[in-house]
């Protein structure tokens, strides 16, 4: 028949080089049959953008956010009027004037604080 398991020699030295490769050598096609059989390999390649230009963008983001709520602001409409009296007469020219005035600003900004 054989041997029995039990009387079998056991040493607790670890796998030489050679044992391991022996064992890959020999266990190798089953392994890739049964990953092959249990994974199925699906190849999706997302695009990679760099850490630090995600970064930029959230920043950028932000300074345009706080820059439309504070020349959204009634005390910013009070301080148009004070110095522009033609911005009382006509929301429109008052809107042109903040927009004028976001873009400036928005334009310095970001030339200035991301050199």
């Amino acid at each position: 028949m054989g041997d029995i398991i039990k009387e079998l020699p056991v040493d607790t030295l670890p796998p030489t080089n050679d044992e391991k490769d022996m064992i890959n050598w020999m266990y190798n096609d089953e392994k890739k049959k049964k990953e092959n059989i249990e994974k199925p390999t699906i190849n999706i390649q997302l695009p990679e953008r760099p850490n630090k230009e995600l970064q930029l963008e959230i920043k950028s983001l932000i300074i345009i956010i706080i820059l439309y709520i504070l020349l959204s602001n009634k005390y910013i409409d009070s301080v148009f009027y004070k110095i522009l009296p033609i911005t009382s007469k006509s929301d429109l020219i008052l809107l042109f004037i903040k927009s004028f005035v976001f873009t400036i600003i928005l334009f310095i900004f970001l030339n200035f604080y991301y050199k």
